[in-house]
């Protein structure tokens, strides 16, 4: 009995050896896969430069690239809503422009702007009048060894900007950077003056590329936070009469908060002239002018109205 009782013991020392063993043995493998991945995610946002290859090739998925290193590659069913499609079904975007800027840290940071073209058979840009070109936005920052570069926001399709798909580079608009406070920037896209059938305009929209706001709280990035039409006007056929808008800002610093942003617009309406004998038909000129002073609200993450 005793012998038996013995067999018995060990058995179920055996067996309970075993299962904490093999316990252990899954949280470990299970802790391994989690880093694995942590490392993998990390690894995939490291870049060792800003070059054009790897910066296409990583950020737009290992797509071809032409002769003259435009990346070809194969949209998705949403992503043919949002970009133009070339001959070949495919898309080709090329990498516009770097900019860089000093963060609210201190870190040295960098806006890539990449821009999508819709090509034909013989390689030539093409688009209609009102079809933009799509603007894809990454933001990196310097890694901690200063080394290497890390990508902290990426946007594939972030707006549109400029006419006929940016056939011709006075139609793709323009990219810039500006301060709305000490060491905290923002990115505007500016779209030239355009228009049909007597009526043109061009404006601006200014996206959010900081990090963190100016207390160290996660910021909204890549969110539109101001817009203005800095040129507008209307004319008819049959009666020449010119409405006229221009506006432009002026930034008033502040040391301690954000910018804010005073626009200053201006109204014209010209004489109304008849087109087929150039006689007037009223004489009636007036002029507006008005200001708006914008401030940046850290809640809605964007301008508004004082």
């Amino acid at each position: 009995m005793t012998k038996i009782l013995s067999i018995l013991i060990i058995i179920i020392a055996i067996f309970w050896y075993n299962s904490i063993n093999s316990k252990n043995t899954f949280s470990n493998n299970k802790k391994s896969d989690l880093v694995g991945i942590k490392e993998k995610q990390e690894n995939e946002t490291i870049f060792t430069s800003l070059d054009k290859i790897e910066l296409l090739n990583r950020l737009f998925d290992k797509p071809k690239f032409d002769t003259t290193g435009i990346a070809i590659w194969e949209p998705n069913f949403a992503e043919r809503m949002d970009f133009p499609i070339s001959f070949d079904n495919k898309c080709h975007t090329a990498l516009d422009t770097i900019m860089y800027f000093i963060d609210r840290d201190t870190v040295e940071c960098s806006v890539v702007i990449f821009r999508t073209y819709q090509i034909d058979e013989n390689n030539n840009k093409y688009g209609s009048h009102f079809e933009g070109s799509p603007v894809s936005v990454a933001i990196f920052y310097k890694y901690s060894n200063n080394k290497f570069w890390e990508l902290y926001k990426f946007s594939k399709y972030l707006t549109s900007l400029g006419y006929y798909v940016g056939a011709e580079k006075r139609y793709e608009g323009k990219l810039s950077l500006i301060k709305i406070a000490n060491n905290w920037t923002c990115l505007i896209l500016k779209q030239e003056i355009g228009g049909t059938q007597g009526e043109f305009s061009g404006y601006e929209s200014w996206y959010s590329i900081e990090r963190v706001d100016l207390h160290g709280s996660e910021n909204k990035i890549l969110s539109n936070i101001f817009n203005y039409t800095y040129y507008h006007s209307i004319s008819s056929y049959t009666i020449k009469e010119v409405v006229y808008d221009s506006s432009y800002i002026q930034i008033i610093k502040n040391p301690y908060s954000y910018y804010d942003i005073k626009l200053v617009s201006k109204s014209n309406t010209n004489d109304r002239i008849n087109i087929s004998d150039d006689s007037v038909i009223e004489t009636n000129f007036i002029k507006k002018n008005s200001v708006i002073i914008y401030k940046y609200s850290e809640e809605n993450c964007i301008y508004e109205k004082e």
